[in-house]
């Protein structure tokens, strides 16, 4: 009888043993768990971040292209309306400017110019 009860002893403790590892796991699941859930938020705000700022990029690809287009456009308009740097007296040329590094004219912007000429070939009108 004496055998049986020291077996049963054993056998209690193993369980109880068992019992420990059970919970250690388990409360390492519960930890691995919430860390995987902390990871998958971090991915879901990065990849939003990401989106934002493809979608930033993706508008300041769009403005640049359409911004050197009018620049184009405007360089196009000047040759074809005549105007040089040395029709534009000294506005610019401490740097021996060209027409690509002018922004005034006279004083004027060079938009404000290029409305007042009209297209036509009279470049004497940019002047003042």
């Amino acid at each position: 009888m004496k055998e049986i009860v020291m077996q049963l002893e054993d056998e209690r403790r193993t369980v109880d043993q068992y019992k420990e590892q059970v919970e250690k796991s388990n409360a390492r699941v519960k930890t691995l768990k919430r860390q995987i859930e902390e990871a998958e938020e971090e991915i879901s705000r990065e990849k939003h971040q990401k989106r934002k700022i493809q979608r930033d990029l993706d508008e300041l690809l769009e403005s640049n292209e359409s911004i050197s287009r009018e620049n184009n456009n405007l360089r196009s308009k000047l040759r074809r309306t005549g105007v040089t740097t040395s029709r534009m007296g000294t506005a610019g040329s401490k740097r021996g400017s060209t027409i690509d590094d002018l922004s005034t004219v006279h004083g004027s912007s060079l938009d404000d110019s290029l409305e007042s000429n009209n297209g036509s070939n009279d470049t004497n009108s940019l002047g003042p």
